[in-house]
Protein backbone atom coordinates (compact mmCIF):
# COMPACT_ATOMS: atom_id res chain seq x y z
CA UNK A 1 0.00 0.00 0.00
CA UNK A 2 1.75 3.30 -1.20
CA UNK A 3 0.93 6.48 0.66
CA UNK A 4 1.41 10.13 -0.66
CA UNK A 5 1.35 12.90 1.39
CA UNK A 6 -0.02 16.30 0.30
CA UNK A 7 0.84 19.81 1.08
CA UNK A 8 -0.46 23.03 0.05
CA UNK A 9 1.90 25.89 1.14
CA UNK A 10 2.99 29.66 0.84
CA UNK A 11 5.75 31.50 2.29
CA UNK A 12 5.55 28.75 4.87
CA UNK A 13 9.46 28.98 5.81
CA UNK A 14 8.23 29.07 9.36
CA UNK A 15 6.55 25.82 9.22
CA UNK A 16 7.47 23.77 6.20
CA UNK A 17 10.71 21.74 7.75
CA UNK A 18 8.99 20.55 10.61
CA UNK A 19 5.70 19.25 9.13
CA UNK A 20 7.67 17.57 6.20
CA UNK A 21 9.72 15.67 8.34
CA UNK A 22 6.18 14.43 10.05
CA UNK A 23 5.36 12.89 7.39
CA UNK A 24 8.60 11.31 6.29
CA UNK A 25 7.41 7.93 6.52
CA UNK A 26 5.04 8.43 3.83
CA UNK A 27 6.37 6.93 0.12
CA UNK A 28 6.19 10.07 -1.27
CA UNK A 29 5.81 13.51 0.17
CA UNK A 30 4.22 16.77 -2.57
CA UNK A 31 3.99 20.30 -1.99
CA UNK A 32 1.78 22.51 -3.81
CA UNK A 33 2.95 25.81 -3.74
CA UNK A 34 1.10 29.13 -5.04
CA UNK A 35 4.17 31.05 -5.31
CA UNK A 36 6.16 31.47 -2.46
CA UNK A 37 8.55 34.42 -1.86
CA UNK A 38 10.47 32.97 1.28
CA UNK A 39 12.49 30.28 1.09
CA UNK A 40 9.40 27.27 1.61
CA UNK A 41 10.17 25.61 -1.71
CA UNK A 42 13.96 25.02 -1.43
CA UNK A 43 13.59 24.11 2.30
CA UNK A 44 10.65 21.60 1.57
CA UNK A 45 13.33 20.01 -0.84
CA UNK A 46 15.75 19.82 0.79
CA UNK A 47 13.94 17.73 3.09
CA UNK A 48 13.13 15.38 0.66
CA UNK A 49 9.69 16.91 -1.09
CA UNK A 50 8.85 17.18 -4.58
CA UNK A 51 7.53 20.77 -5.04
CA UNK A 52 5.35 21.77 -7.69
CA UNK A 53 4.23 25.33 -8.13
CA UNK A 54 0.85 26.19 -9.08
CA UNK A 55 -0.85 29.73 -9.37
CA UNK A 56 -3.56 29.98 -6.53
CA UNK A 57 -6.93 29.23 -7.66
CA UNK A 58 -8.77 28.63 -4.18
CA UNK A 59 -8.80 25.85 -1.85
CA UNK A 60 -11.04 22.82 -3.37
CA UNK A 61 -9.48 23.74 -6.64
CA UNK A 62 -5.93 23.74 -5.73
CA UNK A 63 -6.23 20.43 -3.24
CA UNK A 64 -8.13 18.81 -6.14
CA UNK A 65 -4.82 19.53 -8.54
CA UNK A 66 -2.33 18.18 -5.84
CA UNK A 67 -4.30 14.93 -5.36
CA UNK A 68 -4.34 14.38 -9.31
CA UNK A 69 -0.30 14.98 -8.85
CA UNK A 70 -0.04 11.89 -6.15
CA UNK A 71 1.80 9.20 -7.52
CA UNK A 72 0.05 6.69 -5.28
CA UNK A 73 -3.42 5.49 -4.26
CA UNK A 74 -3.32 6.93 -0.66
CA UNK A 75 -3.54 10.19 -0.04
CA UNK A 76 -2.53 11.94 3.36
CA UNK A 77 -3.65 15.70 3.40
CA UNK A 78 -1.30 17.55 5.67
CA UNK A 79 -1.36 21.16 6.10
CA UNK A 80 1.67 23.43 6.37
CA UNK A 81 0.80 24.04 10.18
CA UNK A 82 0.18 20.81 11.18
CA UNK A 83 2.30 17.83 12.23
CA UNK A 84 2.08 13.88 12.52
CA UNK A 85 3.04 12.60 15.53
CA UNK A 86 5.04 9.32 15.82
CA UNK A 87 1.99 7.96 17.05
CA UNK A 88 -0.39 8.69 14.12
CA UNK A 89 2.50 7.52 11.98
CA UNK A 90 2.52 4.12 13.58
CA UNK A 91 -1.30 3.83 13.48
CA UNK A 92 -0.98 4.52 9.75
CA UNK A 93 1.97 1.68 9.46
CA UNK A 94 -0.11 -0.69 11.36
CA UNK A 95 -3.45 0.02 9.14
CA UNK A 96 -1.41 -0.24 5.62
CA UNK A 97 0.95 -3.37 6.83
CA UNK A 98 -2.30 -5.44 7.57
CA UNK A 99 -3.26 -5.41 3.97
CA UNK A 100 -6.51 -3.63 2.06
CA UNK A 101 -7.93 -1.05 4.51
CA UNK A 102 -11.46 -1.74 5.39
CA UNK A 103 -12.62 1.80 4.38
CA UNK A 104 -11.73 4.20 1.98
CA UNK A 105 -11.36 7.76 4.05
CA UNK A 106 -10.62 7.90 7.49
CA UNK A 107 -10.75 10.88 9.68
CA UNK A 108 -8.09 11.64 11.90
CA UNK A 109 -8.66 14.06 15.41
CA UNK A 110 -6.89 17.11 15.75
CA UNK A 111 -5.23 18.84 18.85
CA UNK A 112 -5.26 22.67 18.24
CA UNK A 113 -2.50 25.03 19.52
CA UNK A 114 -3.16 28.80 19.47
CA UNK A 115 -1.37 31.71 21.39
CA UNK A 116 1.59 29.18 22.64
CA UNK A 117 -0.89 26.90 23.98
CA UNK A 118 -3.64 24.05 23.47
CA UNK A 119 -7.17 24.80 23.39
CA UNK A 120 -8.66 21.70 24.72
CA UNK A 121 -12.21 22.74 25.20
CA UNK A 122 -12.90 24.93 21.97
CA UNK A 123 -11.57 23.15 18.91
CA UNK A 124 -11.84 19.53 19.75
CA UNK A 125 -12.64 17.36 16.40
CA UNK A 126 -10.89 15.21 13.43
CA UNK A 127 -11.29 15.72 9.61
CA UNK A 128 -10.80 13.75 7.31
CA UNK A 129 -7.43 13.41 5.78
CA UNK A 130 -6.42 10.01 4.37
CA UNK A 131 -8.28 8.49 1.69
CA UNK A 132 -8.05 6.03 -1.72
CA UNK A 133 -8.00 9.04 -4.41
CA UNK A 134 -10.09 7.14 -6.59
CA UNK A 135 -12.98 7.26 -4.41
CA UNK A 136 -12.35 10.72 -2.71
CA UNK A 137 -14.53 13.53 -4.84
CA UNK A 138 -13.62 17.40 -3.65
CA UNK A 139 -16.53 19.39 -2.94
CA UNK A 140 -14.98 22.35 -5.54
CA UNK A 141 -17.91 24.61 -5.72
CA UNK A 142 -16.78 25.73 -2.49
CA UNK A 143 -14.80 28.66 -1.56
CA UNK A 144 -13.63 27.49 2.13
CA UNK A 145 -14.09 24.61 4.61
CA UNK A 146 -13.67 22.67 1.79
CA UNK A 147 -14.30 18.68 1.88
CA UNK A 148 -13.66 15.48 0.32
CA UNK A 149 -16.33 12.94 -0.19
CA UNK A 150 -15.98 9.14 -0.24
CA UNK A 151 -17.35 6.78 -2.00
CA UNK A 152 -17.81 4.31 0.16
CA UNK A 153 -17.48 3.53 3.70
CA UNK A 154 -15.27 6.40 6.45
CA UNK A 155 -13.38 5.10 9.23
CA UNK A 156 -11.63 6.87 12.53
CA UNK A 157 -8.30 6.95 13.46
CA UNK A 158 -7.51 7.11 17.45
CA UNK A 159 -4.48 9.01 17.34
CA UNK A 160 -4.55 13.11 16.79
CA UNK A 161 -2.50 15.27 14.20
CA UNK A 162 -1.04 18.47 16.10
CA UNK A 163 -2.40 22.17 14.34
CA UNK A 164 -0.70 25.13 15.26
CA UNK A 165 -3.35 27.38 14.08
CA UNK A 166 -2.11 31.17 15.14
CA UNK A 167 0.47 32.26 17.00
CA UNK A 168 -0.60 35.86 17.58
CA UNK A 169 -3.92 38.07 17.82
CA UNK A 170 -2.60 40.15 14.53
CA UNK A 171 -2.03 36.55 12.72
CA UNK A 172 -5.40 35.56 13.29
CA UNK A 173 -7.44 38.81 12.45
CA UNK A 174 -5.33 38.65 9.39
CA UNK A 175 -6.36 35.38 8.06
CA UNK A 176 -9.82 36.52 9.44
CA UNK A 177 -9.98 39.21 6.78
CA UNK A 178 -9.17 36.82 3.93
CA UNK A 179 -11.28 34.26 5.50
CA UNK A 180 -14.07 36.48 5.66
CA UNK A 181 -14.00 37.84 1.89
CA UNK A 182 -14.19 33.92 1.05
CA UNK A 183 -17.14 33.10 3.18
CA UNK A 184 -19.33 36.18 2.27
CA UNK A 185 -18.46 35.38 -1.03
CA UNK A 186 -19.79 31.74 -0.42
CA UNK A 187 -22.68 32.31 1.36
CA UNK A 188 -23.98 34.72 -1.38
CA UNK A 189 -24.56 31.61 -3.81
CA UNK A 190 -25.74 29.48 -1.47
CA UNK A 191 -27.86 31.73 0.82
CA UNK A 192 -29.68 35.01 -0.62
CA UNK A 193 -29.29 36.86 2.33
CA UNK A 194 -31.41 39.47 4.36
CA UNK A 195 -31.12 43.03 3.62
CA UNK A 196 -32.12 46.28 5.58
CA UNK A 197 -32.50 45.77 9.37
CA UNK A 198 -32.87 42.45 9.41
CA UNK A 199 -29.68 41.82 8.14
CA UNK A 200 -27.81 43.93 10.74
CA UNK A 201 -29.98 41.78 13.32
CA UNK A 202 -28.85 38.93 11.95
CA UNK A 203 -24.99 40.16 11.67
CA UNK A 204 -25.08 40.73 15.54
CA UNK A 205 -27.34 37.81 16.43
CA UNK A 206 -24.00 35.53 14.04
CA UNK A 207 -22.14 37.19 16.98
CA UNK A 208 -23.50 36.39 20.14
CA UNK A 209 -24.34 32.88 19.01
CA UNK A 210 -21.04 31.78 17.98
CA UNK A 211 -19.55 33.54 20.75
CA UNK A 212 -21.34 31.71 23.42
CA UNK A 213 -21.34 28.75 21.19
CA UNK A 214 -17.79 28.44 22.07
CA UNK A 215 -16.95 30.23 25.25
CA UNK A 216 -20.07 28.76 27.16
CA UNK A 217 -21.22 25.34 24.92
CA UNK A 218 -17.94 24.09 23.98
CA UNK A 219 -15.90 25.14 27.43
CA UNK A 220 -13.64 27.57 26.01
CA UNK A 221 -14.03 29.59 29.01
CA UNK A 222 -11.41 26.37 30.68
CA UNK A 223 -9.26 27.57 28.30
CA UNK A 224 -8.64 30.53 30.35
CA UNK A 225 -7.77 33.59 28.95
CA UNK A 226 -7.02 32.53 25.38
CA UNK A 227 -10.09 30.72 25.06
CA UNK A 228 -12.00 34.10 25.87
CA UNK A 229 -9.53 35.45 22.86
CA UNK A 230 -10.67 33.21 20.59
CA UNK A 231 -14.19 32.90 21.18
CA UNK A 232 -14.68 36.46 20.83
CA UNK A 233 -12.92 36.58 17.44
CA UNK A 234 -14.63 33.51 16.41
CA UNK A 235 -17.86 35.75 16.91
CA UNK A 236 -16.61 38.94 15.55
CA UNK A 237 -15.43 36.57 12.07
CA UNK A 238 -19.08 35.23 11.83
CA UNK A 239 -20.31 39.00 12.37
CA UNK A 240 -17.61 40.08 9.86
CA UNK A 241 -18.83 38.00 7.45
CA UNK A 242 -22.17 39.01 6.83
CA UNK A 243 -21.40 42.73 7.02
CA UNK A 244 -18.99 41.23 3.80
CA UNK A 245 -21.86 39.84 2.98
CA UNK A 246 -24.46 42.63 2.53
CA UNK A 247 -21.98 44.56 0.85
CA UNK A 248 -21.97 42.00 -1.29
CA UNK A 249 -25.89 42.05 -2.09
CA UNK A 250 -25.80 45.82 -2.38
CA UNK A 251 -23.16 46.02 -5.18
CA UNK A 252 -24.85 43.14 -6.94
CA UNK A 253 -28.29 45.18 -6.44
CA UNK A 254 -26.21 48.18 -8.38
CA UNK A 255 -24.92 46.17 -11.02
CA UNK A 256 -21.45 46.52 -9.93
CA UNK A 257 -20.79 42.72 -9.43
Amino acid sequence: MKLSALILSKNEEDNITECVKSVAFCDEILVIDSGSEDKTRSMAEQEGARVIVNPWPGFALQRDFGIKQCANPWVLMVDADERVTPALQEEIRTLFSEGTPACYGYEIPRRTFAFGQEMRHMWPGRSLRLFHKEKGKMTLKRHVHEKILIDGSVGRLKEPMLHYSYRTVGEYIDKMNHYTTLLAFQKREEDPGVTGRKAYRRAVGRFWHRFLDKYISRGAFRDGRFGFYLALLTGIQAMTVEFKLMELLEEKRQGKK
